[in-house]
């Protein structure tokens, strides 16, 4: 079977440009989907009450440790107002000197290159919580394992799109078989053989497109799946 000449993009190519597309929320569909949503929303909130704290954590609360514990979490600094509120009810007033310091000691842990590369492999955002002598090596992994993400995206659509021209093999080969039961059983009217036989010439014109396509297709695959294996070798997080 004839090859294509073909060579994968560099990772560099396949990964720019990436923007997200805004919603048209102005379909009513849409904005009747998103005022149930919304309700849904709003009745947990009702029911769950926003509380980060129960009265227990409020009245034997070590502010320090549960600073250190959202900034491990990666979780951002007015994180202490949702605490304030939540313990207000129970005249409970956070010590946020302790709770920053907490907060700043835990983010050590949470701008590491381990967790940028992780988090980056998972493809969840960075909301700039690093301070700046953590940020570089943070990002630098994060950026990285986003990399490994978007590239393994590709893959997956490489895949879909694999399926699709499989899919249509199968279907062609089905008409194929059907055309040529139908000559099998004999043709009364010569004109109409001689066009089934035409479709048929047709049909298998397709198929070997269609064949063609999928070993391209395979190839491109392959070479992905190669490149996204130097890709994690070279990150060691």
């Amino acid at each position: 079977m004839l090859k294509k000449n073909f060579s994968v993009l560099p990772v560099s190519g396949i990964l720019k440009n990436r923007r997200l597309q805004p919603v048209k929320t102005n379909h009513p569909s849409f904005m009747n989907t998103g005022k149930c949503i919304l309700i849904i929303i709003s009745l947990v909130f009702l029911i769950s009450g926003c509380a980060t704290l129960k009265k227990e954590d409020c009245l034997t609360a070590d502010w320090f440790q549960i600073g250190f514990e959202d900034g491990a979490r990666g979780l951002p600094a007015d994180r202490i107002g949702k605490h304030r509120k939540a313990c207000s009810k129970h005249d409970v007033t956070p010590n946020l000197s302790a709770y920053l310091d907490g907060r700043d000691q835990g983010l050590t842990q949470y701008c590491t290159p381990h967790n940028g590369y992780r988090r980056g492999l998972t493809g969840k955002s960075y909301k700039g919580l690093c301070r700046k002598d953590l940020e570089g090596p943070f990002l630098d992994a994060y950026n990285k394992g986003r990399d490994v993400y978007y590239f393994k995206q590709d893959i997956s659509r490489q895949e879909r799109k694999l399926k699709n021209i499989e899919d249509q093999l199968a279907q062609v080969d089905e008409q194929i078989t059907q055309k040529e039961l139908a000559l099998g059983k004999g043709c009364a009217d010569p004109k109409l053989c001689r066009r089934i036989l035409d479709e048929i010439r047709g049909l298998d014109d397709e198929k070997n497109r269609l064949l063609f396509d999928i070993d391209d297709k395979q190839d491109l695959i392959r070479d992905m799946k190669l490149t996204l294996s130097d890709m994690m070798n070279q990150n060691r997080y």
